[in-house]
């Protein structure tokens, strides 16, 4: 049965959120990445907010068993009002720690199996992008795999991710993850919808003892194989990966200053828009906050400023100045100057009084 509104077979949705984020550590040791806060929701969120648009009959995370306390929690709290929550599965694979990590591919074989042959929309859970999903769900032909794609623009960032070149129907003739010599500044991004007989072919794959990790190994193995297409969207796009793209993303989405009613902010402090000032923030003095700044919950500001940064939930900062950086939840800061960082949770920094 199709879906009307949309045109195209109800798939099952696969997000990818069981890697352990090291690049991202210490923020990530004790929480699974796609649920860190990002202009005020968690990151994955807004994959939810557009899977809410389609027609899908089950969205399954897929994570591990480190992380699976944390997206339960996320399900009865965050999700308990959506009208989506009631197709949220989760799908624990057995592993704790990035040394027993399964890899991406050999993942997705486990879920496809577990949950059967079907068409499959996969997404990665950090990524946060400016194309309906709507969209790229109605250009998959239910026949052969479709892959977004983006003109990254600068070359020099195309050995990071996987350079694509088409023919001019969008089928891909050259695919090579990593490349260490460019020749194109279009990339594959982590959306992709499946046919059912992918999982034969994923199987197919891994006997071969090929690169579990990352899915364009894959890709790179699946084009010769198969006619893969594309589709190409333009906007913003951003694989939340390291604490510059986190920065970049928070600002990218932070289009308007929002200071929650619950908040508390003292007339004397100076607010450069735009902001995000989240429930029962306590922000006093001769404090200057913003602008492309995020202030989680139950955050104490007093004498500081704060700008290109994001602060977690519960952490006290006074006297201090904070630019382009990362402090994690219930971080106490006294009197630091601190520039480009990342602040671990729970981590408390005196420095010398003014």
């Amino acid at each position: 049965m199709k879906c009307v509104s949309c045109g195209v077979v109800p798939m099952r949705v696969i997000v990818l959120a069981g890697g352990y984020a090291t690049r991202l550590w210490p923020l990530t040791l004790s929480k699974p990445k796609p649920l860190l806060p990002l202009a005020g929701r968690p990151i994955i969120d807004y994959i939810m907010n557009e899977l809410s648009e389609l027609s899908c009959k089950e969205i399954i995370i897929s994570t591990n068993r480190a992380f699976a306390p944390h997206f339960r929690r996320w399900l009865s709290e965050d999700m308990k009002k959506t009208s989506i929550k009631e197709r949220i599965r989760l799908f624990i694979e057995d592993t704790t720690s990035e040394e027993e990590k399964l890899g991406t591919i050999a993942a997705l074989e486990r879920v496809m199996e577990y949950f059967g042959k079907d068409h499959y929309l996969i997404i990665a859970g950090d990524n946060v992008f400016s194309y309906r999903l709507l969209d790229f769900y109605k250009a998959y032909d239910m026949k052969n795999p479709l892959i977004a794609v983006y003109d990254i623009v600068d070359k020099s960032l195309v050995p990071m991710y996987s350079q694509v070149v088409t023919d001019e129907s969008g089928r891909i003739i050259e695919f090579e993850e990593k490349p260490k010599t460019p020749k194109t500044t279009l990339i594959a991004t982590a959306c992709y919808a499946f046919p059912p007989d992918t999982l034969d072919l994923i199987k197919e794959y891994l006997s071969l003892g090929l690169k579990r990790d990352s899915p364009g190994f894959f890709i790179q193995w699946l084009y010769r194989r198969r006619p893969v297409y594309t589709y190409m969207f333009k906007g913003y796009w951003f694989d939340i990966g390291a604490p510059r793209t986190y920065l970049e993303a928070n600002e990218a989405l932070l289009k308007k200053t929002f200071i929650s009613e619950n908040a508390d902010v003292s007339e004397s402090v100076e607010i450069i828009d735009p902001v995000y000032i989240d429930d029962n923030v306590f922000i006093k003095g001769k404090a200057k906050i913003g602008p492309y700044t995020y202030i989680g919950p139950e955050s104490i500001i007093e004498e500081s400023e704060i700008s290109k940064s994001i602060v977690m939930r519960g952490s006290e900062i006074a006297c201090s100045r904070i630019f382009n950086s990362i402090v994690g939840e219930r971080v106490v800061l006294r009197s630091v100057s601190i520039k480009d960082s990342v602040i671990g949770d729970y981590v408390k920094v005196y420095g010398l009084k003014e």
